[in-house]
């Protein structure tokens, strides 16, 4: 008994010693120095967002511009197919009125697009057919009938649609990021409906982007209000596909030996504004 006594009375001793250690700064002498390395209290920096692709980072979009160019540089080396649409809508949901251009290039080869525009005034270009080769050859359409004909040192840039990119981005706010998987590749989604209040004049807007870890954007669709008389719904969509594939093979359409004869002595190093229709 008194053997079991005094082991408890050593293991209480022992635990007030350590409590007292610990919770009782009076009973231990303090050391009259700095820690150990340490100068002056040190704030550490935030850690960078992580860079996805050029102009992109987890944290969101920090350029446009170049989420954009990234986009066409890529296409340009490979052969693709794109679609960009833009519809306008009246509340009802009929349609006001709809532009649509389309590509189809080889990598690094003849690219040949077509654009379309419903017209609004007389004088509107309709439709018109480019050919890429070497040289750029347009074909525009008029609404009385009548056909002209452009040759052009300028790559038709429209047609990859980098333009429609960095609009879209730029206009949108608070732009998410987060990933997903389609077909074995990594994709970036990037969504908002926070319009930027300087491009639209609207609460009701809406964003969504896919963007292929390469770099290049699968699919992208931007949804906002315009006033116009009334309220318009205007919807614009681009999608890409078959980046990469070997089997696609663009062949000169018939009419651009017409293309060539008419501009056999006329060569500009821009498209006139005219022949521009951004979409």
């Amino acid at each position: 008994m008194q053997g079991t006594a005094s082991r408890a009375g050593l293991v209480i001793l022992l635990v007030v010693l350590l409590a007292g250690c610990s919770a009782f700064g009076s009973g231990v002498e303090e050391i009259d120095r700095e820690p150990y390395g340490v100068d002056e209290p040190v704030d550490p920096e935030p850690s960078e967002s992580d860079e996805l692709l050029p102009g992109l980072t987890s944290e969101g979009v920090t350029s446009p511009h170049d989420v954009g160019t990234a986009h066409a540089d890529i296409l340009v080396e490979r052969s693709f197919t794109l679609e960009q649409t833009v519809t306008w809508y009246h509340p009802n949901g009929s349609i006001v009125r709809r532009s649509s251009s389309n590509a189809t290039a080889e990598a690094g080869g003849p690219m040949v697009g077509h654009e379309y525009v419903e017209p609004l005034h007389d004088d509107f270009v309709i439709r018109q057919d480019v050919w890429r080769a070497n040289e750029t050859y347009v074909r525009s359409h008029r609404p009385d009938g009548s056909v002209r004909y452009d040759r052009f040192d300028a790559f038709p840039s429209r047609f990859l649609g980098a333009g429609t990119i960095r609009q879209g981005l730029g206009s949108m706010e608070n732009v998410t990021v987060s990933r997903a998987t389609i077909e074995d590749d990594t994709y970036y989604v990037l969504e908002s409906t926070d319009p930027d209040t300087r491009v639209h004049d609207t609460e009701n807007a809406s964003m969504r982007m896919i963007v292929h870890e390469d770099g290049y954007v699968r699919a992208f669709r931007l949804e906002h209000e315009v006033e116009h008389e009334e309220t318009l719904t205007v919807v614009n969509d681009l999608s890409t596909n078959r980046v990469g594939d070997p089997d696609l093979n663009v062949t000169a359409p018939e009419w651009v030996e017409d293309a060539r004869a008419a501009t056999r002595d006329v060569v500009e190093e821009e498209p006139s504004s005219e022949n521009e229709t951004e979409t």
